[in-house]
């Protein structure tokens, strides 16, 4: 732990902060680098993704997304079709 960051030793945890995040290029055929631990609206708007056990074939789609809203999975990929919210990935 340092001074400047007095959470550096804490376990990530599913429900706890990320500590690493990046803006998201919706992709139909593309997965994220990683999988995320969570993805947050940023601009409102629908959102598809696919879990990491799902299928290609098997998105889900959320509509009407307010900003902040976070879909209770882990995400492999956001799709571009269908995808209309600004979306950020959430790591670790």
């Amino acid at each position: 732990m340092s001074d400047t960051d007095p959470h550096q030793g804490l376990a990530a945890t599913p429900s706890g902060l990320g500590r690493r995040g990046a803006m998201v290029s919706p992709s139909d055929t593309t997965d994220l680098p990683l999988v995320a631990k969570a993805v947050v609206v940023c601009a409102a708007g629908n959102l598809v993704i696919i879990p990491p056990e799902n299928a290609d074939g098997a998105p889900i789609t959320f509509t009407d997304c307010p900003v902040g809203f976070i879909p209770p999975f882990q995400v492999r990929r956001v799709k571009a079709t269908g995808t209309t919210a600004t979306v950020a990935s959430v790591d670790r």
